[in-house]
C-alpha cells in the first residue's frame, strides 16, 4: 500500500534521538544507551524513507544525477540553465531548473556523478497560516514594511495588497529611562490590539505569502504536493527568497571572510542568463533586496 503525502511527512518529521529519550527517560547527551538506540532508530527512519518514496518515484537523498533529473522533470521542472565546473580532474555541473506552473525555482551541483546539494525556492500563500509549520522548511513570512508596521496582507487575487485600516504602531523602548516591565505594560495591550485587527483580517479572506526555500534532496515532488494542496504558489515573486544561486566550488574560491560580492556577481550572471519567462517570475526581487 502507497503511504499518502502526509504519511511520508510524518516520517520526515520523526526526530530519532526524541523518541530515544522518550522511551528511556534519559538525556541523549549522558546516556550511552540512548545514543545507541536514537542511531538505530535513525537508520530504521531512513530505511521506511527509502523504501516508501521509492515507491511514489519521488527524489532520494542519494541518488544518481540522470535519475534525480528524470524524476523532477517528469514532474514538471524544466532545465533553464546548465555550467560545468571543475572540481579538480573532475568534470561537474551546476543546474537550475524551473517549473513555470507553480514560480518553482531549483537549483542543485553535482559532485562524482551524482545529484549533490540544493534547494527549490518560492513565494507560497498558505490556505491557514497556523498550520504552515508542518509544510515548510527555511523562510520568513512577508512583511512590506521592513521597519514597522504589520505582515504583509493581500487580497484573494494574491496580487491586491491589504493593509489594516487603524493598525497601531508599537511602542517605543526607551532603553535610558524604561525598564523592561514598563515597557512591556505599554506593549502588552498593544500586542492584543494587533492581534485581534490581523485575526479579523485572516477570517475575512486576507491571505500571507511565505518566502522560502526547501532542501531539495529527499522527497521534494511529496512535499511540493503537499503545499500546492494546502496553499497557493505565486507565479511572480513579490520577494526573493535566496541570497545567491551558487555552485560549492564558488565558495572555494579565494576572498575575503566576509565578501559576499563575488557570488552576487556571479548570481547576477546567472540570472541575466534565465529565459525571460523565469526573471519575469523573479520579478527583479533579487535586486531588490541588494539595495
Amino acid at each position: 500500500m502507497k503511504l499518502t503525502s502526509k504519511a511520508i511527512l510524518d516520517i520526515d518529521k520523526i526526530d530519532p534521538l526524541s523518541v530515544a529519550e522518550k522511551l528511556t527517560g534519559c538525556d541523549y547527551k549522558n546516556d550511552e544507551a540512548t545514543t545507541a538506540l536514537g542511531m538505530m532508530l535513525h537508520m530504521q527512519k531512513g530505511a521506511l524513507m527509502r523504501e516508501e518514496i521509492a515507491k511514489v518515484d519521488d527524489t532520494q537523498f542519494s541518488e544518481p544525477t540522470e535519475e534525480y533529473l528524470r524524476k523532477v522533470t517528469k514532474f514538471g521542472f524544466e532545465i533553464v540553465y546548465q555550467e560545468p565546473f571543475m572540481d579538480g580532474d573532475k568534470n561537474e555541473c551546476y543546474y537550475i531548473l524551473f517549473m513555470k506552473e507553480l514560480g518553482i525555482l531549483l537549483d542543485f551541483d553535482t559532485f562524482t556523478g551524482s545529484r549533490n546539494s540544493g534547494n527549490i525556492f518560492y513565494n507560497w500563500s498558505p490556505n491557514d497560516m497556523r498550520d504552515r509549520g508542518d509544510l515548510t522548511s527555511s523562510g520568513r513570512f512577508y512583511y512590506p514594511q521592513r521597519n514597522g508596521g504589520h505582515i504583509g496582507l493581500f487580497e484573494k487575487d494574491l496580487f491586491t495588497p491589504f493593509f489594516i485600516p487603524g493598525y497601531p504602531a508599537d511602542a517605543k523602548w526607551d532603553l535610558a529611562s524604561q525598564d523592561y516591565a514598563e515597557f512591556k505594560a505599554i506593549q502588552g495591550p498593544i500586542e492584543a490590539d494587533q492581534q485581534d485587527l490581523l485575526r479579523t483580517a485572516l477570517l475575512c479572506g486576507k491571505r500571507t505569502v511565505w518566502v522560502g526555500d526547501h532542501d531539495c534532496r529527499e522527497a521534494i515532488i511529496t512535499k511540493i504536493k503537499a503545499m500546492y494542496e494546502n496553499g497557493r504558489f505565486l507565479t511572480k515573486w513579490i520577494d526573493c527568497p535566496f541570497h545567491w544561486l551558487t555552485h560549492y566550488m564558488d565558495h572555494k574560491q579565494p576572498s575575503g571572510p566576509m565578501d559576499l560580492e563575488p557570488y552576487k556577481t556571479k548570481t547576477r550572471i546567472r540570472m541575466d542568463r534565465l529565459p525571460d519567462y523565469v526573471r519575469d517570475c523573479i520579478n527583479n526581487t533579487y535586486r531588490k533586496n541588494e539595495k
